[in-house]
């Protein structure tokens, strides 16, 4: 540009800075504060986006963020006190619709595989502990040798992953998702991740208040009488619920948000690290407590916290506020995971500037 050129744009520039500010923003096509021209390389080749709207990844459903009361809906018969009731606020995110499943897990194994061909102590890292269904005086066997890869599995929740195992998973699936993007000009996305254990509780609940199960009422059977999760309903009785250990993903019907599991089949992983005062101290937005540990850590730093009950256990364990954990670098046959990602921006939905 010439000296006359380059006066003239800044005369326009300085003009629109005399322009009262529009609350919804300026013009796509050209800066409210200088006037310059938008993704135009005469005008300098400044790229501005407007209208970005987020597309709903597959397999997951979006929760729109709110407040609630995070913690016990009845009696604290063990009286731990570590899930005292407080109000909270979480904001937008997605959640997988079902837990991670052996075909999903499998998915990422075919890639490390491929990627990592010369490495293979990175695919042997991966891989999930199927020795977990092992149990003295119990037979096991078929599932120790065939839960993982064989076909009549391949949509039942993965399980033998530890917290570590987990966490990688959702890093792949970012980087495979916004490597797509990149190739075709698109804006990444947020990253997947494990959810915090407010946010899991809060897609738990439905958006069903003070609910002690996911699908809302105080009883694990339904009108006719049949079992409504896959859990441990009576001493010995493990099929009774249609399961003796696990079963397929969403067998059982969703709660009101359409997220299936999200009490027994397996348990699942959070990001959060366990401690049982966590709530009379992290933030009531978004609260989150988090701790990598280190190998030679002390184990009990090693705790995260893990929710929603599994095929093995009670149904105490199955309603939304109950707390429990496991050791990050544990694996175990009830335990799988499922992961969230951000909502970026604020929620369409949540802003009418009619109101305004």
């Amino acid at each position: 540009l010439s000296f006359k050129q380059l006066a003239v744009i800044m005369s326009a520039g300085c003009s629109a800075l005399f322009v009262s500010c529009s609350f919804r923003g300026g013009s796509s096509s050209a800066s409210n504060t200088t006037g310059w021209a938008y993704n135009d390389p005469e005008w300098g080749g400044f790229e501005y986006q407007s209208g970005y709207e987020q597309e709903t990844g597959p397999g997951l459903v979006f929760i729109e963020g709110g407040t609630f009361i995070q913690g016990r809906v009845e009696q604290d018969v063990n009286w731990g006190m570590d899930n005292v009731p407080r109000r909270v606020t979480v904001a937008s995110f997605y959640i997988d619709e079902c837990e991670i499943s052996n075909a999903n897990y499998r998915e990422w194994l075919h890639w490390v595989n491929k990627v990592y061909s010369e490495y293979p102590d990175q695919y042997k890292a991966a891989l999930p502990d199927t020795l977990v269904w092992r149990r003295p005086l119990a037979y096991n066997e078929p599932y120790v040798e065939n839960y993982l890869r064989h076909p009549a599995y391949a949509d039942y929740p993965v399980v033998g992953v530890n917290w570590k195992q987990a966490t990688a998973f959702c890093i792949w699936r970012t980087d495979f998702l916004n490597n797509y993007l990149r190739a075709n000009h698109q804006p990444m996305v947020e990253q997947y991740r494990l959810p915090t254990e407010a946010e899991w509780e809060y897609a738990a609940r439905g958006g069903l208040a003070l609910s002690m199960y996911p699908w809302g009422g105080p009883y694990t059977r339904n009108n006719s009488g049949c079992f409504i999760a896959n859990f441990k309903p009576l001493r010995g009785r493990y099929a009774d619920d249609g399961a003796a250990r696990t079963i397929e993903v969403a067998t059982y019907a969703p709660n009101e948000y359409g997220l299936y599991d999200m009490a027994g089949n397996v348990a699942e992983w959070t990001s959060n690290a366990f401690d049982e005062s966590a709530y009379s101290y992290t933030h009531d937005l978004n609260p989150d407590y988090s701790y990598n540990a280190m190998a030679d850590d002390p184990p009990v730093l090693k705790r995260k916290v893990v929710r929603g009950g599994s095929w093995k256990d009670v149904g105490f364990y199955l309603q939304v506020g109950t707390r429990t954990y496991e050791y990050q670098d544990t694996a175990k046959s009830y335990i799988g995971f499922r992961c969230v990602r951000s909502y970026m921006g604020r929620n369409a939905v949540d802003w009418d500037y009619g109101n305004f």
